[in-house]
């Protein structure tokens, strides 16, 4: 999995999932919320270009995604900034 699809592709999914709850005001928010808050946590924590192991899971968050022939490219010292914007 790539940096961008994490902080970019999976809002716009949960966003999307929580238009089936508009009825569930409470829900929606609290569920929005937390997104934003692990999104937050993970942008802090997650280092870039590594492998982490959990068990017997291995997981690979790249930095870049080829978009169009155009590149995404989330740098370390970008990272500050999108836990700062899912933080807020």
């Amino acid at each position: 999995m790539s940096a961008p699809v994490l902080w970019i592709i999976v809002p716009m999914i949960v966003g999307l999932l929580l238009l089936l709850l508009q009825g569930h005001r409470r829900l929606g928010i609290g569920i929005a919320a937390g997104t934003a808050a692990l999104l937050a946590g993970l942008a802090l924590l997650l280092p870039l270009d590594s492998v982490i192991i959990i068990g017997p899971l291995q997981f690979s968050i790249s930095s870049a995604l080829d978009v169009l022939g155009r590149r995404l490219v989330l740098t370390p010292g970008d990272r500050y900034l999108v836990a700062l914007a899912y933080g807020l």
